[in-house]
């Protein structure tokens, strides 16, 4: 059994994160979020599950103002033109654990997510809060990016070889990423990416 969204705020009490919950009628896209809570300002994400030919699962967390190219994502991973695709509705469900809309970085704390690799939008780094689903899309919780890096980002570069901003700028541009192309194939990168300190972390 996943984590609640009780649970995830509960955990971030624990750890004396400074967070602000706001309430809304379910929406399923980064727009239908930005009518409720656009006005706060600082930085809204539109996150998706994808995955490769091989299974493999990752959570891509861009700006909402963010295009992100499928086909030169997966060239930039080795996976060739057409090696990343929408993962079906079953993988949100019995990977993340949450419903369709749900999709966060948070997520990835539940066991069963251990092996989803996290790409994070390095325009991030220009923002100082940030705002996120807490597993569930009738709430956005909003906290500082700091607490956001020291709850996520921090714990996952803390594993072997991973470290890895995402940035896609047009069709034919995608910055960001700091691994070399090889390190996508080194095993230690698919071995969780550091969740499992992450739940630790959280535990804690």
């Amino acid at each position: 059994m996943g984590y609640t969204k009780d649970q995830l705020l509960a955990h971030l009490q624990k750890l004396k994160i400074d967070f602000t919950c706001y309430d809304h009628p379910v929406v399923l896209t980064v727009e239908e979020q930005a009518k409720h809570v656009g006005h706060l300002g600082g930085a809204l994400s539109k996150n998706l599950l994808l995955k490769d030919k091989k299974h493999r699962l990752y959570v891509i967390s861009a700006l909402a103002g963010t295009k992100v190219d499928m086909k030169i994502l997966s060239q930039r991973l080795g996976l060739g033109k057409g090696g990343l695709r929408m993962a079906p509705e079953e993988n949100l469900l019995e990977v993340l654990q949450v419903p369709l809309g749900c999709v966060t970085p948070f997520a990835l704390i539940n066991e069963s997510a251990s092996a989803v690799s996290l790409l994070l939008d390095q325009g991030f780094k220009s923002k100082q809060s940030c705002y996120f689903h807490p597993l569930t899309n009738d709430v956005t919780i909003g906290m500082k990016l700091n607490w956001f890096i020291e709850i996520i980002v921090i714990p996952l570069r803390s594993a072997p070889l991973v470290r890895h901003l995402v940035r896609v700028l047009s069709p034919l541009e995608l910055l960001g990423l700091t691994l070399p192309r090889q390190a996508y194939h080194n095993p230690l990168f698919y071995q969780g990416l550091g969740h499992p300190m992450l739940r630790q972390h959280m535990q804690n």
